[in-house]
């Protein structure tokens, strides 16, 4: 620089940013807040979920996972209702189990009445069977023959099949419970044994679950269900898979004849025309308010009461005990 001349101090304009840049970084730093943020957040909850349960120590530790409204604990208005009309039907034993399955209130009506099983033996030997094949005594690809012992036409096509038709064990335990198949049945229990059995009484402590004469009753047999509900002896996925089975029977069959159709049931029900006997075991699955109800009719005493006087009057049950749940 030559003396006398004045040095340029001017500094250079910055280029403008554009709106797009602007915007765009803006962006990037909103979406990394909000990472950092859900992250953060996620960490912690299970954290302020599990402090919030300590506070309690004498609470249910579920009740972060039911809402206030669905804790329902008071049932004794649905018991009444039941009993008065149960007493409408006249020489008829019927026998009532409720569980509300959120909080375990339930109630029963004439306990002590026992009734003729049939078809319900089929959930109790499904469950053995699926438990042989949890531990790898059977597998569901294995096949079975149809023989002429094993036959019976009283309920189901697989009578049908000439001796020595094979079927995988699946396809039994698909009949068994979706068509209630007594020739599968019969298949299936030849595959039972004396272990299987005393492993489902002490699994599920159902000891009393048959009396002497091979009857049962309503409060009792509930305890199948709730150990599918429950997931106690079977892996979870059995259970679903055997409860998913149960939603797919016959949907006119007594239970769920008078509920909505939208209403998913997982039942399971049994008949024997000629001693009048039926019954009905389920769990109805109303959104967040699932219950229990199992209904058991011995109608020997009765000349009139058949088929149709089952359907209303266990349709009915179900269908008084929905109510009841659904509007509280």
């Amino acid at each position: 620089m030559k003396p006398g001349k004045t040095a340029n101090t001017e500094i250079p304009a910055s280029p403008k940013l554009s709106a797009g840049y602007i915007f765009l970084g803006l962006l990037i730093l909103s979406v990394g807040l909000n990472a950092f943020l859900y992250y953060k957040v996620g960490k912690l909850k299970p954290q302020l979920q599990t402090n919030e349960i300590q506070n309690f120590k004498w609470l249910s530790p579920h009740l972060n996972d039911i809402a206030k409204e669905d804790r329902l604990v008071h049932f004794a208005p649905l018991k009444t209702e039941l009993i008065s009309y149960i007493n409408t039907e006249k020489d008829v034993n019927i026998s009532v189990y409720f569980e509300y399955l959120i909080t375990g209130t339930n109630f029963s009506i004439n306990v002590d009445y026992y009734t003729y099983p049939a078809s319900l033996t089929k959930v109790p030997i499904s469950i053995m069977i699926l438990n042989k094949v949890n531990k790898g005594v059977l597998k569901m690809e294995d096949r079975f023959p149809v023989t002429k012992v094993s036959r019976d036409s009283y309920s189901g096509d697989m009578y049908k099949y000439p001796d020595g038709t094979t079927f995988t064990l699946k396809e039994l335990l698909e009949a068994n419970i979706i068509k209630s198949d007594n020739t599968a049945k019969n298949i299936l229990y030849s595959l039972i044994k004396e272990e299987d059995i005393n492993d489902l009484i002490n699994e599920l402590g159902v000891d009393k679950l048959f009396n002497a004469e091979g009857n049962t009753t309503a409060k009792e047999y509930a305890r199948v269900f709730r150990s599918l509900y429950y997931a106690s002896m079977l892996t979870k996925e059995d259970s679903e898979y055997l409860l998913d089975l149960l939603t797919k029977t016959d949907p006119q069959k007594y239970m769920t004849a008078q509920l909505p159709k939208d209403v998913i049931v997982a039942h399971k029900y049994a008949s024997m025309k000629p001693e009048r006997s039926f019954s009905d075991v389920g769990i109805v699955f109303i959104k967040n308010r699932p219950f229990l109800l199992a209904v058991t009719i011995d109608g020997r005493n009765s000349k009139t009461f058949n088929e149709d006087s089952a359907r209303r009057v266990i349709s009915t049950i179900a269908k008084k005990s929905y109510d009841y749940v659904t509007n509280r």
